[in-house]
């Protein structure tokens, strides 16, 4: 029985399915970091609730349109909801 060196198109295969393992193995750790980002209008009430704290009053809705580059009606929405 003869053993082959493997050739360019097995080579090829092999770094395939290597870095496939790889990607794979990295995509966990990505998808959990994802789950713990809190979505926008959470991030847009505790932001909200964090300047009511430290200003003693609500934002104006055009601070929370600027910070957020929301539409009015949404700014006054996450206002009123903090």
């Amino acid at each position: 029985m003869q053993v082959s060196t493997p050739g360019p198109i097995e080579a090829l295969f092999d770094s395939l399915v290597s870095l496939f393992k790889r990607e794979t193995q990295d995509e966990a750790p990505r998808k959990a970091l994802l789950l713990d980002v809190p979505d926008e209008s959470e991030r847009v009430v505790s932001w909200v609730r964090e300047y009511r704290r430290r200003n003693g009053h609500d934002p104006k809705i055009r601070e929370v349109q600027e910070a957020f580059d929301l539409p009015k009606t949404t700014a006054w929405r996450r206002i009123a909801s903090a």
